[in-house]
């Protein structure tokens, strides 16, 4: 361990090998990249990150880890000496755990996801990898090692000709971790009296305790980006103003916090919404809106043409993009010799596709 006095003798931060190693690493590659051609794209990155939704959201983040700090502190659970950890994790588990459920195909399984990553066992091994480490020189050379195995296997596992070449990569990365999780286990082993140690109890107490307290932040801002996301048509079709904040309060009336049932929404009123163009059109498009999956026959539509088109549409949906595009084109063929509706047999088609999406 490396220490550094924080204020007059009161704290000592102290780092261990492994993010000694990871600090030198990360000021490498900075260099690299300021004195690179890729150093045209900072700027570009930098703006990105910099938009006020962003930072917002990340202020956001940060006083709610405050807070529940303080709530630690107060209950005796997280002292002064955790705060290392604590920032650590708020940069590198808490804002991507804040931003877990926006852009992701099923946001609203953020809780148990969310609640899975805050007690898992990794959280036990990440305790572990981070208290026992190797000598600085071994750390240096093994980071960079196991990074470009990381990235040779994502390559490889992206083509099938490179299959055994992914075999390969796979299984050194097994090894390599195997390796290094069993020389923590043999030091850990060999050194109970700090692995049970009070110390030890509040550095792997407190990641448990800030994941599961980031979970309805988490769920709260995978519910605005849903909101966001369900209102983008209005935007994009430039409805007026006054219709767009209508459909937007009767959205939010009718599907309140529930976030499954916003991403369903999203899936359907994708184009009803772009259509709009007066307070009736929005009426009949909420009124017609089902969150139910499967979804429910249209008013009008033919039960059997439907139901016939939802079970194609659904079946269909995992196949590669050429078997979809067969499916597709054999469909007119299917409709003309069971004699089902075409519209009502292209809406259950569509829907199939959808709720395979939203399942």
């Amino acid at each position: 361990m490396t220490g550094l006095l924080v204020g007059p003798g009161c704290y000592a931060v102290s780092f261990n090998t492994r993010e000694i190693s990871t600090g030198l690493w990360l000021a490498v590659i900075l260099v690299w990249v300021l004195f690179s051609p890729a150093r045209r794209v900072v700027p570009g990155l930098i703006r990105a990150a910099a938009a006020p939704k962003i930072l917002g959201a990340v202020a956001v983040a940060a006083l709610f880890t405050t807070g529940v700090v303080l709530v630690l502190w107060r209950v005796g659970v997280w002292t002064i000496a955790e705060l290392k950890d604590t920032i650590i994790w708020f940069l590198f588990s808490g804002i991507a755990l804040a931003f877990r459920g926006v852009n992701t195909p099923h946001p609203d399984r953020i809780v148990h996801a969310s609640i899975w990553d805050a007690v898992r066992l990794t959280v036990l091994m990440e305790f572990l990898l981070s208290t026992y480490t190797f000598p600085l020189l071994v750390e240096i050379l093994l980071l960079p090692f196991a990074a470009l195995i990381a990235a040779m296997l994502v390559i490889a596992q992206s083509e099938k000709q490179f299959a055994s070449v992914a075999s390969f990569l796979g299984k050194l990365q097994v090894a390599l971790g195997s390796i290094v999780i069993g020389a923590t286990v043999w030091s850990a082993t060999h050194d109970f009296q700090a692995l049970w140690s009070r110390e030890s109890a509040r550095r792997l107490s407190t990641p448990i305790f800030l994941g599961l307290a980031f979970v309805p932040l988490a769920y709260f801002m995978a519910l605005v980006a849903g909101y966001e996301s369900l209102f983008l048509p209005l935007k994009i079709y430039n409805v007026p103003i006054r219709l767009r904040l209508y459909a937007e309060a009767r959205l939010i009336a009718m599907l309140k916090y529930h976030l499954k049932a916003v991403c369903i929404a999203k899936q359907r009123l994708r184009m009803p919404l772009g259509k709009v163009s007066s307070l009736s059109d929005i009426d009949k498009a909420l009124s017609h809106l089902s969150v139910k999956i499967p979804a429910p026959v249209p008013p009008g539509a033919d039960a059997a043409s439907y139901w016939a088109g939802y079970k194609l549409g659904l079946d269909s949906a995992p196949a590669d993009l050429a078997t979809r595009m067969a499916v597709e084109e054999h469909c007119d063929a299917i409709i003309g010799e069971q004699h089902y509706d075409q519209q009502s047999f292209d809406e259950g088609f569509g829907a199939g596709r959808q709720d395979f999406d939203l399942g």
